[in-house]
């Protein structure tokens, strides 16, 4: 008979505890601990676990690491740890535990109930111990480091080469070899990274292992690590940008809906929806848009009153207020700052433009 595996969770509200409870309690494969805060100390009557959940932020951040500081070490025990918002903290947090792993809200339970529901039978286990990881695939993480956008199909060959070197390798062999290759890969790279970058190659993994579990060709599986390896490419490299132009052009999308339906919204607000930090998103558009975000925003509200002003009789309060401004003084401002004419100028003289017979 196969033991249960107990499974803890720390510092969860208590709707977050009930799902918890809803989920894990109804399979007799589990056994699921409960709730605790780490500064109360039960979770210790309640060892050894199999899985902890720990829901980290910056406010008990320190409860965290003094949690991680005093807890066993132990091989077979995965930490997850989930979090709302990206923070500095949370690279350091993987870095320092090889069975760690982030998982931003909300919570991703097909993967992580099949994750602490396999049994050690089932799961695929890394048939390399630290040291035949580190000669057999050191070298080809550090070529990627230096790897440039040309040379990444190359590279991406002799990877599935050295991974694979049998394409009739038995399939579940070579859903180990690759599962070693891939956890020692994203722990290798991820060492000197920011932490939204951290988190999104996490999130890369995270699909990687949850697809690995389809996987029942080889050549399947040599696609599937193509795409992984791309996307921890496009991830960390700034010359390869599709990604983040992607999210710049959903952004736009978000921001020109806003200002033609009157929607109030700012940087914070529009980075949260995205899930990235505001400073990322300024740089990321920046770099892609070569324009200030500010500056952005400002042509769009401004092209809105220009067209107002054209093209209805409402007063420049009214178009104010349409365009984003509260107090029409600051609107009046940017716009003759930007058009050297104040708005009712401005009126005038495209009504006289197109009133004038010799324009038409």
């Amino acid at each position: 008979m196969v033991p249960r595996k107990n499974v803890l969770a720390l510092e969860f509200n208590h709707i977050e505890a009930q799902v918890f409870s809803r989920y894990l309690t109804a399979d007799n494969r589990l056994n699921y601990l409960g709730n605790y805060r780490i500064a109360s100390g039960l979770w210790n009557n309640r060892y050894p676990h199999d899985v902890v959940f720990i829901n980290i932020s910056p406010d008990n951040y320190r409860n965290c690491v003094s949690f991680l500081r005093n807890y066993p070490r132990t091989n077979h025990c995965q930490l997850f740890f989930t979090a709302n918002t990206y923070f500095d903290q949370l690279t350091q947090l993987v870095q320092t535990n090889a069975n760690a792993q982030i998982m931003m809200k909300p919570l991703r339970w097909e993967y992580l109930y099949s994750n602490i529901t396999a049994s050690k039978a089932n799961a695929i286990q890394p048939p390399l111990d630290a040291p035949s990881l580190n000669t057999n695939y050191l070298p080809l993480i550090q070529e990627f480091d230096q790897c440039t956008d040309t040379g990444l199909s190359s590279w991406i060959k002799k990877s599935g080469k050295i991974i694979i070197p049998d394409p009739e390798m038995d399939c579940s062999d070579a859903l180990g070899r690759s599962k070693a290759f891939a956890t020692f890969f994203i722990s290798t790279i991820t060492r000197d990274l920011d932490a939204p970058v951290v988190t999104r190659l996490s999130e890369h993994y995270n699909n990687l292992l949850l697809n690995l579990k389809s996987i029942s060709r080889t050549k399947s599986l040599l696609r599937l690590l193509e795409q992984f390896l791309r996307a921890c490419y496009n991830t960390i490299h700034p010359s390869y940008i599709s990604i983040d132009e992607e999210r710049i052009a959903d952004i736009k999308k978000r921001i020109a809906h806003y200002i033609e339906n009157d929607v109030d919204f700012s940087l914070e607000s529009i980075a949260q929806e995205m899930y990235i930090s505001t400073s990322y998103l300024s740089r990321m558009f920046n770099k892609i848009e070569n324009l200030n975000y500010k500056d952005y925003i400002l042509n769009l509200r401004l092209a809105k009153a220009c067209h107002l002003l054209t093209t209805t009789n409402q007063t420049v309060e009214e178009i104010a207020l349409h365009c984003g401004y509260r107090e029409s003084s600051s609107f009046s401002r940017a716009f003759k700052s930007r058009h050297l004419l104040s708005p009712m100028n401005y009126r005038k003289q495209q009504t006289q433009k197109y009133s004038d017979p010799s324009n038409t």
